[in-house]
């Protein structure tokens, strides 16, 4: 919005005089004065009393038909008979100059991107007595226009001028694409009904708080994407299955809570949100997608025994991730951990694995320089390479009776202390990994 300051050498030049037009008045007028006199109509000729007018600069007018919000240089009404009269004395306003130029402003105005104006005025030469007329199709309560445009449920865009606190309609059921995009709103009630928050519906948004209703499905790709005021998403209360892919990338939240329903989490949803401190899943989170955490400010997770992937560097680079933890019933899926789901986790201490975990595909824990010790789920079938290879890891526990297939998958032979394996099963990984042999101890 551009705000232009008023010249303080015009202050006493324009002198205003709101009168009627009479003969005594027009007698009274000196000789080296001139005289603007203005009427204000509507579409039929009638006058309009009481009508605002703005009163313009040349350079001011110039720069207020760019941009309708600039200051006018004074703001006056009409008399009773639709009538303005401006006097301008001679050695005030023509110094230096036998010409000056006014302009004069009726605006209707609801919004920056919603108004009309009409405008008079032009060159005026010392000593005459100059009369402009404004013709309007002026109505005195314009009818305001509707703050949502809204078709069949779905709102294609927000016109309102506020971008404090937007309350929806009941009627919406779907925000479309691009909606909010790059806009200054700060806060938003959605309304219980809404089902969808299009892709990229507030992205880059100002948003700094907005409610999730129980009736939401559907969160589309890269919705609140660097919406880096957002500090907080309580997702619990939804029926949402799946979180889209880059849902959340770049967000500033800092408190996430996921409804139970939640089945998937799609790839890079919740990259980069450096301020996000912990995430606990829930059961019925069973797909983690690529770097769905990747660089994130995370300290703990909480992970689902049930889970069936963790995707490629799912948690790469999460500088602050100290532990990993894991509850709930081993279900029936058979999960696998994609290829460097921890890897770069330099402050990860403390890991517990999904109980139904079946492979390790490789990569798991290089660069994680605080983990020394790593327990092996039962079911682990097959571990990839550098699957149990980490900066520090020391001590390996198998808890699976039968010794998984591996592809250069320990760390070096100087580095690891002990390896722990069942009582029943120890011949067996002894034999399945001679080079290790003296190494491996039952589990006391």
């Amino acid at each position: 919005m551009i705000r232009l300051v008023r010249l303080s050498w015009l202050t006493g030049f324009l002198f205003l005089i709101l009168t009627g037009c009479n003969k005594d008045s027009d007698n009274s007028m000196h000789h080296n004065t001139t005289v603007v006199h203005l009427t204000v109509t509507d579409k039929l000729g009638n006058t309009i009393p009481n009508a605002e007018v703005k009163v313009y600069t040349a350079a001011l007018f110039h720069s207020f038909q760019s941009d309708v919000t600039v200051t006018p240089f004074l703001s006056v009404m009409t008399n009773n008979n639709g009538e303005l009269i401006f006097k301008l004395e001679q050695e005030k306003w023509f110094v230096n100059s036998e010409v000056t130029e006014l302009y004069f402003v009726i605006i209707q105005y609801l919004s920056p991107q919603n108004y009309h104006y009409w405008s008079a005025g032009g060159t005026i030469k010392t000593g005459e007595n100059k009369k402009f007329v404004i013709a309007t199709d002026y109505l005195e309560n314009p009818e305001k226009q509707p703050d949502f445009e809204i078709k069949n449920g779905v709102l294609l865009k927000y016109t309102g001028t506020t971008d404090d606190t937007i309350i929806l309609p009941d009627e919406i059921k779907e925000i479309a694409a691009n909606c909010f995009a790059q806009s200054n709103i700060r806060q938003i009630v959605l309304n219980e009904g809404i089902e969808v928050i299009g892709d990229f519906a507030f992205y880059k948004s100002s948003i700094e708080k907005i409610n999730f209703p129980t009736t939401l499905k559907v969160i589309g790709e890269h919705a609140f994407e660097d919406c880096t005021f957002l500090l907080e998403a309580d997702l619990s209360k939804t029926i949402l299955k799946t979180i889209s892919a880059s849902a959340f990338w770049g967000c500033g939240i800092m408190d996430l809570k996921f409804p139970e329903c939640l089945e998937k989490i799609e790839d890079q949803a919740f990259l980069g949100t450096t301020r996000l401190k912990r995430i606990v899943l829930p059961y019925a989170t069973t797909i983690i997608g690529n770097e769905a955490f990747r660089e994130s400010g995370i300290e703990s997770v909480q992970l689902s025994n049930n889970i069936l992937s963790i995707g490629d560097r799912a948690f790469y680079t999460c500088e602050q991730l100290k532990q990993v933890t894991s509850e709930g019933i081993m279900g029936n899926n058979e999960g696998v951990v994609e290829i460097g789901c921890f890897e770069n986790c330099s402050q990860l201490e403390q890991i517990t694995l999904p109980q139904n975990i079946v492979e390790l595909a490789g990569w798991t824990f290089i660069e994680c320089h605080k983990l020394i010790s790593l327990v092996v789920p039962p079911r682990i079938r097959t571990i990839g390479y550098h699957g149990l290879n980490g900066s520090a890891i020391k001590y390996i526990t198998f808890q699976g009776k039968i010794p998984p297939q591996m592809n250069n998958s320990m760390p070096f032979y100087e580095k690891i202390k002990t390896i722990f394996v069942p009582q029943t099963a120890l011949q067996d990984y002894k034999d399945k990994y001679p080079y290790y042999a003296e190494k491996i101890k039952a589990i006391a």
